[in-house]
């Protein structure tokens, strides 16, 4: 019966993975993409990227076996809001957007937790599992066997839980600079040692345990190691005036593009606050694009740190 009992409770967790959407707050005013149409333009120029072919990644998936890029592919970007990157020519990373589940994961790999604190199981299931938690959790015989067969899952997919992670963002760009090829920014949007991010993460449906969480932060501050100095976008005219016809259909006034940080998780340190605990995560920034449009399309601009790891 208990062997019966331990199998169906597998069978109900793996059935509830689900991803959630991220509630974060950003430094440096960036704020969540806007869903938009763009009209299709392709930039006929050497430092533009390839619009991205998509694919059918789940980016909650805790195994993330993502095939080679092709030679010509630079990114490829998956449904889910995951991004793969070209890093090198031997170095393609997956980025996962910031939700608590992924940030859950990362957590228990690289915080170096105790996986028999009863506790902590229970709201990395609460958070990652969440159908079967409330299904489960009131029942503390039942909950009993989740336990152990979740524990026995973070313990076998512990090595494939994702570092490297993805923040999105707009900016204002000014006016182009025809002797320098490049877009001007003001005071207000130009990058000066820029390497601060505020999460505050929540889980999907409101589920939590019944004292909140305490042993799994939902507060993350992200510090860069090699934070972005940049005071221009350089893009070559062509681009330059195509991009602004782009941007004319839009908000011309805003004259926003978009902006996504790349980077890898390095470690986690926890400030305990009041009634939660508050992570600090060091982490290297190992790419800064621009984009002409969301979902990661049409890259304008690559920005890589001086001091980039790899």
């Amino acid at each position: 019966m208990r062997r019966r009992l331990y199998v169906s409770m597998v069978i109900a967790v793996a059935l509830s993975m689900m991803a959630s959407m991220p509630s974060y707050a950003r430094e440096h005013d960036f704020k969540p993409s806007l869903i938009q149409l763009v009209s299709s333009k392709s930039y006929d120029d050497e430092e533009a990227a390839t619009a991205p072919s998509q694919s059918n990644d789940d980016s909650s998936s805790s195994s993330p076996n993502e095939p080679p890029l092709p030679p010509q592919d630079d990114q490829v970007v998956h449904e889910g809001g995951s991004v793969t990157l070209r890093l090198g020519p031997a170095n393609i990373q997956t980025f996962y957007p910031p939700d608590l589940k992924n940030f859950s994961r990362a957590y228990v790999k690289l915080a170096g937790v105790d996986m028999n604190n009863e506790r902590l199981v229970d709201e990395f299931a609460a958070i990652n599992y969440c159908k079967a938690f409330k299904e489960n959790f009131q029942n503390e015989f039942t909950w009993r066997y989740a336990r152990k067969a979740i524990r026995k899952i973070i313990e076998r997919d512990l090595e494939t839980y994702g570092e490297y992670f993805l923040i999105d963002g707009r900016i204002k760009i000014g006016r182009y600079d025809f002797t320098q090829s490049a877009f001007l920014l003001d005071e207000a949007n130009a990058f000066k040692n820029v390497g601060l991010f505020m999460l505050k993460l929540t889980s999907e449906d409101g589920c939590i345990v019944d004292k909140g969480f305490n042993y799994i932060p939902t507060d993350y501050v992200v510090r860069l190691d090699n934070p972005v100095f940049l005071e221009r976008i350089p893009i070559q005219e062509k681009i330059a005036r195509e991009l602004l016809e782009l941007i004319s259909t839009r908000d011309p006034l805003l004259r926003q593009i978009y902006v996504t940080f790349f980077f890898r998780i390095n470690d986690f340190s926890v400030v305990q606050k009041s009634s939660s605990q508050q992570a600090v995560v060091r982490a290297t920034l190992l790419a800064l694009r621009f984009y002409a449009s969301d979902y990661h399309q049409f890259l304008l601009y690559n920005y890589r740190s001086p001091g980039r790891q790899e």
